[in-house]
């Protein structure tokens, strides 16, 4: 049996063979409780109304993209719109693919071809002539940890043979064709590839899936593309963003940028190509910006190679972000922090 006093001093949730508490310790803790409420109901509360903002944007945002994808060009003040809403709308594959589509027309000229020119022109399912030499996807493919399926080695044939036929200047219009020269493709090839079963699998088609590959060829990562991804490099502001590395970090290149990219899940694989092609339409570089600002987020924020970039290219860990909402706008929102910084 316990006194009267000592029940006086009991608690639901304090045991009876446990001493009372100092009636000044439990004033102290009932205020830490109380603010502790108050702090968790705030953030729950400004993490509501950040939801329902973004859900607000994210429903103005759907309206405009699928409004724009009608239009037959976009204007500067449109590509801005795409930029703005493209990583928060849920808008289908194929309305994304026309805005691209009409991005890429804005920022390379409306005579430019948007197609690979050296595919084969009469064939109604966008296949080729079964006697070509095919390509070694396995190969290609060989760090995937899913196989390609046999309709994904089908059109994988289909998207990567355009880049690797020759092609006859005297069937091709060359003032159509980019003008600034394209990488080599046997580097780019094997990331290519990886692009391209990631696309298909978060619902491209392979037209679709074709066409972007080949802008990425032809258009993005160009010359010039190499040339400001090593300036941007060696910018002071880049640098310090390093400073924690010991490496040399001259292992970085356009290759192993796409190699960190292509560590990501798919669903984030699919954002930062999506994210390129819309930034680099916008021109100024803005395209290289954003892929040095997604290297940079992954090696600073989710990747860890003890300070060192050797550690981190040769690692066989997979980089985990996350599957849900919350963790996915992280990862952007510290990409385009970054983003800012490099100008």
């Amino acid at each position: 049996m316990a006194s009267a006093e000592k029940l006086s001093k009991l608690s639901v949730t304090r045991p009876s063979w446990i001493p009372p508490k100092d009636q000044t310790e439990l004033h102290r803790h009932e205020k830490e409780f109380k603010k502790m409420i108050e702090r968790t109901s705030k953030e729950a509360l400004k993490q509501s109304r950040q939801q329902i903002k973004l859900q607000h944007e994210r429903t103005i945002g759907n309206a405009r993209l699928n409004y724009l994808s009608e239009k037959n060009s976009l204007t500067s003040a449109n590509c801005n719109e795409v930029r703005k809403y493209i990583l928060i709308t849920e808008v289908s594959r194929s309305t994304k693919f026309k805005l691209f589509r009409k991005m890429v027309s804005y920022k390379l000229g409306e005579g430019v071809l948007l197609s690979p020119p050296y595919q084969k022109q009469a064939s109604s399912d966008d296949s080729f002539d079964e006697n070509l030499e095919k390509l070694d996807i396995h190969t290609l493919l060989e760090s995937v940890p899913l196989k390609p399926t046999h309709d994904e080695m089908s059109s994988l044939q289909t998207i990567l043979q355009p880049l690797t036929r020759p092609t006859s200047l005297k069937d091709v219009d060359v003032s159509k064709l980019p003008k600034i020269p394209a990488l080599p493709i046997q580097t780019l090839l094997p990331r290519f590839a990886r692009i391209a079963l990631t696309l298909l699998r978060s619902g491209y088609s392979t037209p679709q899936v074709r066409d972007i590959i080949y802008w990425l060829h032809a258009a993005i990562f160009t010359v010039k593309f190499k040339e400001t991804f090593a300036k941007l490099l060696s910018k002071q502001y880049v640098l310090k963003l390093f400073k924690e590395f010991k490496d040399d970090y001259s292992i970085l290149s356009v290759p192993t940028g796409l190699d960190l990219i292509l560590d990501l899940d798919d669903f984030y694989v699919t954002k930062c190509i999506e994210s390129l092609i819309v930034f680099w339409a916008l021109g100024g570089g803005r395209g290289v910006r954003v892929f040095v600002a997604i290297v940079i987020c992954v090696i600073r924020e989710y990747h860890f190679g003890w300070n060192n970039l050797q550690v981190i290219f040769h690692s066989k860990a997979h980089v985990y972000l996350g599957d849900g909402e919350e963790s996915q706008e992280k990862f952007f929102g510290r990409a385009l922090s970054y983003y800012t910084l490099i100008k």
